[in-house]
């Protein structure tokens, strides 16, 4: 992201730190996502979370706990948002806020993961602007 956030700032951090884990120019084999905060890789396949999931014959859904256990807000969540949103939830651990601040928060992380993905399909978009390619629509 392009904010001077410390939240985004941590998240990109973030991502450069599971980058180290995988080969160069790592991608889900199965979609071509390239989003590190949401790769898994085994010795055998680098997929995203949506299709490692898939591939385990699960649903490619999560739970999330918007405000963390003590609200009841559950929502399902793609396994890759999932991973984004609890990436941002993460960064907050060991912080204590009241019960409303936590609903707020978990509120706030959901905006955020769509800022991030918004960011990075405009980033696309320029990059196939550049490249000469008509075809422009989000992954």
């Amino acid at each position: 992201m392009s904010s001077t956030d410390p939240r985004e700032r941590t998240l990109d951090a973030e991502r450069h730190r599971r980058a180290s884990l995988f080969p160069a120019g790592a991608s889900c084999e199965e979609c071509g996502e390239t989003d590190f905060l949401v790769l898994d890789a085994d010795l055998s396949r680098v997929l995203c979370a949506d299709h490692a999931a898939i591939s385990h014959g699960r649903e490619p859904v999560d739970r999330h706990h918007l405000a963390g256990r003590r609200w009841k807000i559950v929502l399902d969540l793609t396994a890759n948002w999932h991973r984004v949103v609890t990436a941002l939830q993460r960064m907050e651990r060991g912080v204590t806020h009241g019960k409303m601040a936590e609903l707020l928060y978990g509120i706030a992380y959901l905006i955020l993961a769509i800022a991030d993905y918004v960011d990075k399909y405009e980033k696309k978009v320029k990059v196939r602007a550049r490249s000469g390619r008509r075809e422009i629509r989000p992954d």
